[in-house]
């Protein structure tokens, strides 16, 4: 009789199958241990460095020489970044002497020249020059510190805020002639940075009242919806020229459009908007206004 067909080779064809995944496993274990790994760290602790973060460590269990090498120089890169940054700490502290101790000293001089001579055009003069130089120097230690801010969100009623402002520039108000007022609703608040929020209401608010001239207004209101806390800083003095450029370093208009000398004043309140995760904007027509919105986040978000 004849013979019957041999079975079908599944035994051999089973076991070359599963060393084949056995194998392209082993190569796949490879590949993320020395390749795909030591690249999500160097992009996750790349991210960390640039949000100020110094304290990372470049370690990898690649066995592969150049990944070893890179992150020896990502670590050393590391070191060098730390050092300097206490060598640029110690640069603000000395320099926050130096620039302020001389200028607050002048500053009580002029008080007693000022009491003396208070008709004398000359000393009025030294005198508003020194507070604008002292100005500029607070500015310019602002900004090189701005780095250093610690953000610690929480609820502040933003009315309460602004009045604190208000008052602490009614000597200026007065002066000018230069009416605020507070329209936040009692009881709104925003989420954010209690020592940010203050300092931008207050370089904003300041900032107008230096720019738009005698007899003018400002208004403070504000808005919310269900992502976003909207603050409005609105003046009607003589609006400004060149708005596109208004936030950057040394680039500043006064309130003829032109440029005036120190621009850090609202470069610093763009940072610190950005620090607080929000936006800050700037709408404005030559001889009738100029409003600033800041956006915020809600808690929530």
């Amino acid at each position: 009789p004849p013979m019957p067909p041999p079975p079908p080779a599944i035994i051999p064809f089973a076991f070359i199958m599963i060393i084949s995944l056995i194998f392209i496993f082993a190569i796949l274990k490879y590949i993320e241990r020395n390749f795909i790994s030591p690249l999500n760290i160097i992009s996750n602790n790349v991210k960390k460095i640039k949000d100020g973060d110094l304290s990372v460590d470049f370690a990898t269990k690649s066995e592969n020489k150049e990944i070893k090498e890179t992150f020896n120089v990502l670590n050393d890169m590391t070191q060098g970044l730390k050092q300097k940054d206490q060598l640029y700490d110690n640069f603000i502290q000395n320099i926050v002497h130096d620039l302020r101790a001389p200028v607050i000293a002048q500053e009580r001089a002029m008080e007693i020249l000022s009491e003396e001579f208070s008709d004398n055009p000359l000393v009025s003069g030294l005198v508003s020059n020194n507070d604008a130089f002292l100005k500029m120097v607070n500015e310019i230690i602002e900004a090189l510190s701005k780095k250093d801010i610690k953000i610690n969100k929480e609820k502040i009623n933003l009315k309460k805020s602004v009045n604190s402002v208000i008052e602490a520039i009614k000597p200026v108000l007065e002066e000018k002639n230069i009416q605020v007022y507070n329209n936040v609703q009692d009881g709104f608040t925003v989420y954010a940075d209690y020592i940010c929020l203050n300092r931008i209401i207050a370089n904003l608010v300041s900032n107008a009242v230096e720019h738009i001239g005698n007899d003018k207004h400002i208004k403070v209101y504000s808005d919310k919806s269900k992502d976003m806390t909207q603050i409005f800083i609105e003046d009607d003095g003589d609006g400004i020229a060149d708005t596109e450029s208004i936030f950057k370093k040394y680039s500043s208009s006064n309130k003829s459009g032109k440029k005036a000398v120190s621009g850090l004043g609202l470069s610093i309140v763009s940072e610190l908007v950005k620090k607080n995760n929000g936006n800050i904007r700037v709408e404005s027509e030559l001889k009738k206004y100029t409003k600033f919105i800041i956006g915020l986040p809600n808690e929530e978000n």
